[in-house]
């Protein structure tokens, strides 16, 4: 649970996030306990029950999970993708998520302005793009990358909180191949990724 702005607004919380792990937790079979010192402040803690580990992806799988190129953009990176996203939560879940289940290798920035560069530099097979970036959105970010020869033909995923059909709209008419809406639901971004690449889903 996350209030969107909040680390802009200086205002607390009203604890809406405790409810909803209390519930998430009770759901999976676990517990929340408290203990609290006046003066001191408050540990939660959460237990859950364990589960059964599952079979790592066999090595062979790997090999479909790779960037088809077209002969004249054999110079970028096949198995590389750029996640420009400021909230580091959200950019660990994704790039541990997606490196968990594929063989593609996520390049991450919290700076629109590094993953311009780093674009540049290692030219991935798609760049996914937060819009609610500090200094210069997403949007700004996607114009810039059509500047330059080397990164205005990679397919640029957008991933905003913003659910308007009109933030959807201004987002695809500048050229987005399509656009994610967060909280971002891990196997849709996976999919949405090997349908953009045109790799075949799992």
């Amino acid at each position: 649970f996350e209030r969107l702005g909040a680390e802009r607004s200086g205002i607390e919380g009203t604890g809406i996030g405790l409810s909803v792990t209390q519930k998430l937790v009770g759901l999976m079979g676990g517990s929340v306990t408290l203990k609290s010192e006046i003066g001191k402040g408050s540990c939660f803690t959460i237990e859950l029950p364990g589960g059964a580990i599952a079979d790592p992806i066999p090595p062979e799988r790997h090999s479909e999970n790779t960037c088809l190129q077209d002969p004249a953009e054999e110079k970028h990176d096949n198995t590389t993708i750029l996640y420009i996203e400021d909230n580091i939560s959200n950019l660990n879940l994704v790039k541990r998520y997606i490196e968990g289940c594929s063989s593609f290798h996520i390049l991450a920035s919290q700076n629109p302005i590094e993953g311009l560069e780093l674009a540049r530099k290692n030219l991935p097979c798609l760049i996914l793009m937060d819009i609610n970036l500090p200094d210069m959105d997403g949007i700004q970010a996607f114009k810039e990358l059509q500047k330059y020869e080397e990164t205005k033909s990679i397919p640029v995923v957008a991933i905003s909180a913003g659910a308007r059909d009109q933030d959807i709209k201004n987002a695809l008419d500048v050229g987005f191949k399509t656009y994610v809406i967060k909280p971002v639901e891990l196997p849709l971004l996976m999919d949405t990724i090997h349908h953009t690449l045109n790799l075949p889903t799992k």
